[in-house]
């Protein structure tokens, strides 16, 4: 039963926020048939977003070790803490709190730009280079207008430490992501695709350039093994 309204409260989210096509494939992908298109995005912070008036006292932060249980722990997102400390000690983690329950929270790595899902290099950053993934916002915090707060003020932290090419990675069927990115004047600057069977063999393909200059990533990526845990 508690498994059936799990799957009920994913499928009402993923139809509320357009992802219909993307549940497919993640399906698809699950029977061993992956077909995952993408876009490399190129983000920049044009002005702060205005939050909801209903959000009461908020406060961005970067996270450490001592909130890794509160990462781990949100409960519409349970984790594994291990794993979570883990990352931590790879990369960076920033939160938005209201009050002392943590809303939000994205990460950024320095050293280099993942594909989506494989997690395989595309290539390094430089000492000027930020890649962003994998935000969240909790279930009984939406609608606040927490995530591109959360994003705006990831942006002026990361830049003000000196980095300013900043980039992510979209699937291209979660239209809401490409939207929300979209607002805050991030530019789509490739067009890829993930394929293969089985998560046995795995390539990474540029499909099109869309930006004016030539982007540091390899026409093709083959990526050999299975794909980690989502």
């Amino acid at each position: 039963m508690e498994n059936r309204r799990s799957l009920l409260t994913r499928m009402k989210e993923r139809l509320r926020y357009g992802l219909f096509r993307q549940e497919v494939l993640d399906r698809l992908a699950r029977l061993g048939l992956i077909v995952y298109p993408y876009y490399l995005v190129r983000e920049q912070a044009v002005e702060e977003p205005a939050l909801d008036g209903d959000a009461g006292h908020v406060s961005f932060a970067k996270l450490g070790p001592e909130h890794a249980p509160l990462v781990a722990g949100m409960a519409c997102r349970p984790q594994d803490l291990q794993r979570v400390q883990a990352r931590m000690g790879r990369t960076t983690c920033y939160g938005v709190f209201c009050g002392d329950d943590l809303a939000a929270y994205n990460w950024a790595e320095f050293t280099s730009v993942s594909a989506p899902l494989t997690l395989r290099k595309l290539f390094p950053l430089g000492d000027h280079g930020a890649y962003l993934f994998d935000m969240y916002v909790a279930r009984a915090h939406r609608g606040r207008r927490l995530a591109p707060w959360l994003r705006y003020m990831t942006y002026r932290q990361i830049m003000a430490d000196g980095r300013d090419e900043l980039y992510s990675a979209t699937l291209a069927y979660n239209e809401s992501s490409r939207r929300f990115k979209e607002r805050l004047g991030a530019v789509e600057i490739e067009k890829r695709l993930i394929i293969g069977i089985r998560s046995v063999l795995v390539y990474d393909r540029r499909l099109k350039t869309l930006a004016p200059q030539p982007v540091p990533s390899p026409r093709v990526l083959r990526a050999c093994g299975r794909l980690p845990r989502r």
